[in-house]
């Protein structure tokens, strides 16, 4: 894809997505975390193309033995990555800049998916997952526990898939 084409997709794909914190809608947040990683895709593809530009239009020079996302040295003969999240960080940037080649990027359900990914990445979990349980449903599962945390026994203020079922 040529980087018109990609121009206009990440310009349609920003008068697609909310701010953050424009709505209390769970599916709305969840596509809103995407926008700022978008405007500052949009920033550096802006300023490589006036040339003096710090990532996107410059081929990176990587060291072997390190990590390609952090340079933390790794001595792996299996994967370049020093971890489970730098791996899956470089697998996340690969599939938004397919959406994007695509132009699947400007499908919403994707756009969910990423927001979700995303967060996920950026350690804050799926809050729309743990939104769509109902307030009642957490007050059964909370005073079914005793009001503690099964793991570590702290008080319980929230609930967690943590078994296999």
């Amino acid at each position: 894809m040529n980087r018109l084409a990609t121009r206009d997709t990440l310009d349609q794909l920003l008068a697609l997505l909310p701010s953050v914190g424009f709505s209390d809608d769970p599916d709305e947040q969840t596509r809103a975390v995407l926008k700022p990683l978008i405007e500052r895709a949009v920033e550096l593809r802006l300023a490589d193309a006036r040339g003096n530009g710090d990532g996107l239009g410059r081929a990176i020079e990587l060291n072997a033995g390190a990590c390609p996302n952090c340079e933390t040295p790794t001595a792996s003969s299996r994967t370049p990555y020093c971890c489970v999240d730098c791996k899956e960080t470089a697998a996340f940037v690969r599939q938004i800049r397919a959406a994007i080649a695509d132009g699947s990027i400007l499908n919403l359900e994707r756009q969910m998916n990423f927001g979700q990914k995303w967060w996920s990445l950026q350690g804050g979990g799926y809050p729309r997952r743990q939104l769509m349980v109902p307030a009642k449903t957490i007050a059964k599962v909370i005073a079914r526990d005793g009001g503690v945390c099964a793991i570590c026994g702290a008080p319980a203020t929230e609930i967690d898939h943590t078994g296999s079922g």
